[in-house]
């Protein structure tokens, strides 16, 4: 059985819409014309990444979470870092690969943050 949470994944659709739709209006200087699309973008523009930057978040504490309930099974553990360090990995790759296309791409932020993320999974509330 998938035990996704709906409302998660419609939220991140949403940001990844709504980061495609900053992206090109800045990169296009789509300034002036329809002043619904305009709008749009303006609605859009700081909600969506900083939405999308949350979401991964708490995709990453539920992916965890497994962990963090039974810190002494140190092969759920491994498993887990490891799923996530070669995610971040992958963001990292793909994010330099998209650079050739599309210079405003932000998975590379992802991947490095993700990786650094992994080490902190079993670290106390009050660590910083």
């Amino acid at each position: 059985m998938n035990n996704r949470i709906t409302g998660i994944d419609l939220t991140r659709v949403f940001s990844i819409f709504g980061m495609m739709v900053v992206n090109y209006h800045f990169t296009f200087g789509a300034f002036q014309g329809n002043k619904i699309l305009i709008e749009l973008a303006n609605f859009f523009s700081g909600r969506a990444s900083a939405t999308f930057v949350i979401i991964a978040g708490v995709g990453l504490i539920l992916f965890a979470k497994s962990v963090r309930e039974n810190p002494s099974d140190k092969k759920n553990l491994d498993e887990k870092m490891s799923i996530i360090r070669k995610r971040s990995l992958f963001l990292l790759l793909l994010g330099t690969l998209d650079l050739i296309l599309w210079s405003a791409d932000i998975l590379r932020s992802y991947g490095v943050f993700f990786f650094i993320a992994s080490f902190f999974i079993l670290r106390k509330k009050n660590f910083f």
